[in-house]
């Protein structure tokens, strides 16, 4: 589990559930900050340790919140943590009381970091996000099997510059003789 609190750089996907051992009048503290209090990104880092956390991607709430849906039932339709990935771990999830601190990837900013968690914060365990499976079929058009440039190959644009490097001062010769004859 040590390796649960060190963040990869860009890494994403990885969930960190921690229970954070703090009453109600601190949870909203800390949710809810009154404009002399640090902001709910840097409350929320200074439990594991960091200067500031997305919290956007972060989420701290009491278990009993979550009412009949409890924590397993939110890691799987709200987290997207596959149903079996937790099956083992269910009757843990549901003994869990309290305040829980879930920390997705997207809040580190792609950074690297250390995690250090606060005495009265302790990691419970580290998911995945449950990814969309990837098929390799046929594709479905003859389009996409046909390249669509089905002329002649691009000319190089430095032909191009070359062309108006010889037309041009052609044409500014003409239109000086044109009007050399007209005055």
């Amino acid at each position: 589990m040590e390796d649960a609190l060190t963040v990869s750089p860009y890494e994403g996907g990885v969930i960190r559930l921690f229970s954070v051992d703090i009453d109600a009048a601190e949870l909203a503290r800390i949710k809810s900050p009154k404009t002399d209090m640090p902001p709910t990104g840097a409350a929320i880092a200074d439990l594991v340790g960091l200067d500031w956390i997305d919290p956007a991607h972060a989420e701290i709430f009491d278990i009993s919140d979550l009412e009949e849906m409890g924590l397993y039932g939110y890691l799987t339709e709200g987290a997207g943590v596959s149903p079996e990935t937790l099956i083992e771990k269910r009757a843990a999830l549901s003994a869990l009381k309290g305040v829980v601190l879930i920390l997705f990837s997207g809040a580190f900013d792609d950074k690297g970091a250390q995690l250090t968690p606060a005495r009265h914060v302790s990691l419970v365990d580290v998911f995945h996000e449950a990814g969309a499976p990837i098929q390799f079929g046929a594709l479905p058009s003859k389009a996409a099997l046909e390249p669509s440039n089905q002329g002649s190959p691009a000319a190089h644009p430095q032909l191009n510059v070359m062309k108006a490097m010889l037309i041009l001062p052609a044409i500014c010769l003409v239109i000086g003789i044109i009007v050399w004859i007209l005055l």
